[in-house]
């Protein structure tokens, strides 16, 4: 059996991803891994460069910047609950196609293992929007553990 040393863990911040994070930290506990935990967020179409984003009591910002500072506090919040309990947890952040990034960080980075959640789309909403877990599972270097949350497994 190959060793499990790192193992890379989308997340969108949903019940489906925690779902993936709770066994992936049951996976590398069992083998004394490392999770990198890794947000992408894609530019939404269309989309104006120009476009701020006017905080109550606060600066205005273009909205890349919110977007990119709101991605990093919930990053922020999640590693801290975290590694209370697991120290080799850290995070990353990236821009662009959510399926690309994670092939692209888990070959480049040498991860062993991809866990990962599912929002269990079917029919016309996953012909529509795709799937990030099945396109990660196509064309991932390692193997892609996908695991149903709630919301998926009730939907």
């Amino acid at each position: 059996m190959p060793e499990i040393r790192r193992i890379l863990v989308p997340t969108d911040y949903s019940p489906n991803s925690r779902a993936a994070i709770d066994y992936a930290l049951f996976l590398a506990k069992t083998h004394k891994a490392e999770i990198e935990l890794l947000h992408v967020w894609e530019v939404p179409e269309p989309f104006d460069p120009e476009w701020t984003i006017h905080i109550p009591e606060g600066p205005s910002l273009p909205a890349v910047d919110f977007i990119r500072q709101r991605a990093g506090q919930e990053m922020e919040l999640l590693l801290t609950e975290l590694r209370s309990g697991q120290e080799r947890v850290r995070g990353r952040i990236e821009t662009g196609d959510p399926a690309a990034a994670v092939v692209r960080v888990a070959a480049h980075d040498r991860h062993d293992l991809i866990v990962m959640g599912t929002h269990g789309r079917t029919g016309v909403t996953r012909w529509l929007m795709g799937s990030v877990a099945e396109n990660v599972l196509r064309h991932a270097h390692c193997p892609v553990l996908i695991v149903r949350g709630e919301e998926a497994s009730n939907g």
